[in-house]
């Protein structure tokens, strides 16, 4: 990830954008059912879907992947001020020929900007890609799991529910500053004093885990204004839009079709249990062949 943030910033000058998922899972199961777009008591609602969930990170040495990646991006991104990371928590797809997403103006001015992320709160840009999605009434037919995610997305739920998420990526992170911090040479930044003695309650020596419901920073505590939280990333939640012109929902364009299909484990049987056409290949058993 420290050589991710370097290639972004000093090579190629880019911000730093990456999938919701690295940081934190973004569970859109819930707001998928009806009952959670509902109007009433949205605030509850939202905050409710993403409180299915408690983030935790290992205290010590781990081989957890998550707390390795964001110890990784803290570090990486330690000597740049700007600490920002774009997040994309959804992603939808917009089957349109490339002479309607050029009208629309949404792709670029030649529709060659064909991948387009837009903050989590923007209904009214959300708005303008659902009507470029309604546009092909094919396509509305299609895409029955495109139209959900419109839903979803231009739900007040949906803002609620990522602020919470953006919450918990937050604990995360300032978990992960804190365990950086906790090296030799950024120890002096304790003066001495327990670094456990930051969070509420004090994170005891031979803690393994940390739970956010458990611990919460120790806001008095001045460790946390003088030096962590200049190191902690910004994350901005984006939705991601994609143009895509090759009309990939038409029946004989679906991967299956194409003779072989590589899938991952959890949806070998899926295709089996469909009877789809063509041959299904598991990834890891396709070295044994």
């Amino acid at each position: 990830m420290d050589i991710f943030v370097y290639r972004a910033n000093e090579i190629y000058g880019l911000r730093i954008s990456v999938d919701g998922e690295f940081l934190y899972p973004f569970d859109l199961g819930e707001l998928k059912h009806p009952h959670s777009l509902a109007p009433s008591d949205t605030d509850s609602a939202g905050s409710d879907v993403m409180s299915l969930s408690t983030p935790s990170m290992p205290v010590g040495k781990s081989e957890d992947t998550r707390a390795h990646d964001l110890g990784k991006m803290v570090d990486g991104l330690y000597d740049y001020q700007n600490k920002t990371v774009y997040a994309t928590v959804v992603t939808i797809s917009i089957h349109v020929d490339r002479a309607t997403a050029l009208e629309s103006g949404l792709f670029g001015l030649q529709a060659d900007a064909s991948v387009q992320t837009v903050d989590y709160d923007d209904t009214s840009k959300f708005s303008q890609f659902y009507e470029l999605y309604k546009s092909d009434l094919v396509l509305r037919e299609a895409e029955p799991h495109a139209e959900k995610l419109f839903e979803i997305i231009l739900s007040p739920v949906f803002a609620v529910a990522v602020l919470s998420w953006q919450e918990k990526v937050r604990w995360l992170l300032r978990v992960a500053v804190w365990r950086s911090f906790q090296r030799k040479a950024y120890l002096k930044t304790f003066e001495g004093t327990d670094p456990g003695s930051v969070w509420r309650p004090p994170v005891p020596t031979k803690q393994k885990v940390m739970r956010m419901d458990h611990f919460v920073p120790n806001e008095d505590h001045r460790w946390w204004g003088e030096y962590a939280e200049k190191h902690v990333p910004k994350v901005v939640p984006q939705v991601m839009f994609r143009l895509c012109d090759n009309r990939c929902y038409r029946e004989e364009r679906r991967p299956e079709m194409f003779g072989e299909v590589w899938v991952s484990a959890n949806v070998v049987h899926k295709y089996q249990e469909d009877k789809r056409p063509g041959r299904v290949i598991h990834w890891d058993a396709a070295w044994d062949e």
